[in-house]
Formats: structure tokens, C-alpha cells, sequence
């Protein structure tokens, strides 16, 4: 009874966090927001009624969960949090609710340990693969090699990719991969080529330790150190003046006929000044094919207010407490 009671008082919570929280004439504007990142992850998947797939990441460390953004959007699945050795009880009851035919874990026994899985596993009987490099940039590949195994590619369009397109985001900060990788998600393979995300330290890091030719990196996204040499080829770079900017310019393709081109009408904004609550933003990139927008603790970035403002959003997202997002960006998006 004690475990009912407490149950019914978790999704009775859940349900008022998704209520909007602020409505203006033209948007509405929601927050989703645990007492920590694990419970704001477990809220984030409670919009999910079910899944082929859940993908469980760690909530310590970011690079595994973030790059996961990619896998999210494309298998349509929430990445659930975990610690190395433990699994939050708002995690639990999400991992009972889910009846997945296979579950895919990120990252390294450095993150997510042997006994943990195996946690998982007693709690939801499905098949688990581990996705793991000896580091994060080799575990972003593995990612990317899993997304393109799912793709159920015929020999046929095997035979016909004449270029895997690959972008690159940097490895060293947590903010362009938030954006970034669950936009490359919904990429879908299209006939000749097949698109990847990557961590990478620079280009030149590229050219020394890939297989894949520098002719295949097709786009940087941000901070990635550019080796300025004469005859090198260079590829297109995606950055704005700054993190947020560049979120927007991002966002900006999702709505681009020649890019995208998707109807979407609700965006999620989370901090770009701090990851645990956004580590588990692109479960609603996989539901509702919202872009993420970066923001400052206390107000819009103009690029992002302009993003708003121009394109027809009908629904922002704020994933994260006011410790992350303060309520005065919530207020500044109530009156756009």
C-alpha cells in the first residue's frame, strides 16, 4: 500500500510539471523539472507510453548521454539517467513501466558498472547491449556504427552509399552536442549517403587518427579547432557567435525545406551554462521533432529570442528547475 501511495504521488507530481506553466496569446511555455537530474529524466520518458527501445546513459558524466541525443531521435526513445552503481527509484519505476526489446547502454564500466547493468536487467527483462569505446570519442563512433546497423539498410543501399557524411562537434565542452546530435538523429538515410555525428578535438586530430578520409567531414558544428594551412580543405562550418547562436542557426534547419523541412510547432530550451538537466532533453526532440535551444540562466540570447519570434513556435519546453533556467526566461517567453 505504502508503494502504491507513493507511486500514485510520483506521476501526480509528473502530471503537474507538465502542465503549462506559463500561456501567453501565441505559446504556450511548460517546465519540466525533478528535485535532480534523474528525476527530470524519469519525467521527460513518462511522455513516452512506450518504446521499442530505452537507451540508459550515465547521469555523472555527459559525453555518453549526449551523443545519445543521435540514437534517441532516430529510434524514437527516452535515454533514461543512472549512476555507476546505483539506479534512482524514479528510474525504476520507469524501467517497469517499459516493456523494450532491447536496451542499449552507454558508455563504459567507468560510467555504468557491470553490477548496475545487471540492476537493469532484474528490473526489466529485455536483451541489453552495451555500447562502449575505451574512450568518448571512440563511444560516439560506436553510437554512430549502432544508428547506421538500425537504419535495416537493403544490400541494395548499401551498394548505392557513394559518401557517409560526417559531422563533427567538439568532445571537450558538453553545449554543441546537446544541440547538436538530436538533430543528426533525424537525418534519415537518403539515397547515396549516410550522415554521422562525432566528437573531435580539432580537424587536424581528425585527419591523423579517422579511417574515414577528410574528404567525409562534411560539416563542423561550434568550438572545433580548424587547421588553417593553405590547400586544405575545409568543410562547412556551422557557428555563431556563440553557443546559443549557434543553437538557433541549428534549430533554423529544422524548418529549412532543403534540410528538414518538419512541421514543428514546439521547441525545447534547456541551460547552456550547465548539462545534467539537458542530458535527457532529446527524448522530446524523438517525440515531438522539437529543436533544443541553449539559454543563459537569467535571459534570452537575441539570436534565440529572434529564433522565437520568426518561425511559427507554438510550444517551448523548458527542460530544467530555475536553478538552470530562472523564471525570468520563462517570463521573457511569455510576453514574445
Amino acid at each position: 500500500m505504502i508503494k502504491l501511495l507513493k507511486k500514485s504521488l510520483f506521476l501526480l507530481c509528473s502530471l503537474a510539471l507538465l502542465l503549462p506553466s506559463v500561456a501567453s496569446a501565441d505559446m504556450e511555455i511548460a517546465r519540466i523539472a525533478g528535485q535532480d537530474r534523474y528525476v527530470t529524466s524519469s519525467l521527460v520518458a513518462t511522455n513516452f507510453l512506450n518504446s521499442q527501445y530505452l537507451i540508459i546513459a550515465s547521469g555523472e558524466k555527459y559525453p555518453d548521454a549526449i551523443m545519445g541525443g543521435c540514437l534517441s531521435t532516430q529510434i524514437k526513445s527516452p535515454i533514461l539517467l543512472v549512476q555507476k552503481n546505483n539506479i534512482p527509484d524514479s528510474i525504476k519505476m520507469e524501467l517497469r513501466r517499459f516493456t523494450p526489446k532491447k536496451i542499449f547502454v552507454l558508455g563504459g564500466q567507468s560510467s555504468i558498472s557491470d553490477s548496475n547493468i545487471r540492476k537493469i536487467k532484474s528490473i526489466c527483462n529485455a536483451p541489453i547491449l552495451r555500447v562502449a569505446g575505451k574512450d568518448r570519442y571512440q563511444t560516439a563512433h560506436k553510437i554512430d556504427r549502432l544508428r547506421i546497423d538500425l537504419q535495416n539498410l537493403t544490400e541494395e543501399q548499401w551498394d548505392g552509399i557513394t559518401r557517409h557524411y560526417i559531422g563533427a562537434v567538439s568532445g571537450e565542452n558538453f553545449y554543441d552536442a546537446l544541440y547538436a546530435a538530436p538533430y543528426i538523429g533525424l537525418r534519415k538515410f537518403e539515397t547515396g549517403w549516410i550522415m554521422s555525428l562525432i566528437f573531435c578535438h580539432s580537424v587536424e586530430d581528425f585527419m591523423k587518427e579517422s579511417e574515414d578520409s577528410v574528404e567525409s567531414l562534411g560539416f563542423l558544428i561550434g568550438d572545433i579547432k580548424v587547421l588553417n594551412s593553405e590547400g586544405f580543405y575545409y568543410p562547412t562550418i556551422i557557428k555563431g557567435r556563440n553557443r546559443y547562436e549557434t543553437s538557433a542557426m541549428i534549430a533554423s534547419n529544422y524548418y529549412n525545406k532543403y534540410i528538414l523541412n518538419l512541421p514543428c510547432d514546439t521547441v525545447v530550451i534547456v541551460s547552456g551554462e550547465n548539462y545534467p538537466d539537458g542530458l535527457s532533453a532529446a527524448g522530446f526532440t524523438a517525440l515531438y521533432n522539437a529543436p533544443i535551444l541553449l539559454t543563459p540562466k537569467k535571459h534570452l540570447d537575441p539570436a534565440v529570442r529572434s529564433f522565437l519570434k520568426n518561425n511559427p513556435v507554438r510550444k517551448v519546453i523548458i527542460v530544467g528547475g530555475e536553478n538552470s533556467v530562472s523564471k525570468s526566461v520563462e517570463d521573457e517567453l511569455g510576453h514574445l
